[in-house]
């Protein structure tokens, strides 16, 4: 578990690396490639004290596949009592300072 764990963190794209130097800045707890359902599902971002979950998506999510076992995932994190957001690799990387403030903003939420 540990090894797998470790090879996801890693392995972070380079808009996930983008995506945590930004949030690094708030200055709360947050975990990275953390396990969920039972090791099913791994949350890019995870913010255990707000119940929040970031989720980078790369392009491969946009496919109708990969969008009916996101939404999937979606629900059952939701039945936790955890709520997620995504954002694409393109606002990411384009539109930066619009995801830092939405994340900063569901923060604020709980």
């Amino acid at each position: 578990m540990l090894s797998y764990w470790y090879r996801l963190y890693q392995n972070q794209t380079k808009h996930e690396r983008l995506l945590e130097g930004a949030i690094a800045k708030f200055g709360v707890r947050y975990r990275t490639q953390h396990p969920f359902l039972a090791q099913k599902a791994f949350a890019d971002f995870y913010f255990p004290d707000h119940n929040l979950i970031v989720e980078v998506d790369d392009p491969g999510h946009l496919k109708k596949e990969a969008k009916a076992k996101d939404a999937l995932r979606t629900e059952a994190l939701g039945k936790l009592g955890l709520r997620v957001i995504r954002f694409t690799n393109y606002e990411i990387e384009h539109k930066l300072d619009t995801v830092v403030s939405t994340i900063g903003a569901e923060l604020v939420l709980k």
